[in-house]
């Protein structure tokens, strides 16, 4: 997944993707804190991914955990 991102952001610069392809890379989403600071709204779009996947897998390994 951060290889993908990183080849989106990559490439699409370099042969001028659409900007929504180049929106999907999380370094796009992440923004540059350092020389504009936290993109707030995106970091916390981010946050609610990861929690979601947590959930999911959480309760995935739980569901695998209990037969044995």
């Amino acid at each position: 997944m951060l290889a993908a991102s990183f080849l989106v952001e990559l490439v699409g610069a370099v042969f001028i993707w659409p900007d929504w392809v180049v929106q999907l890379s999380i370094f796009e989403r992440y923004g540059s804190p350092f020389t504009k600071g936290l993109a707030w709204l995106n970091v916390l779009g981010l946050l609610a991914v990861a929690v979601v996947a947590l959930g999911i897998a959480t309760w995935r390994f739980a569901q695998k955990d209990s037969g044995v």
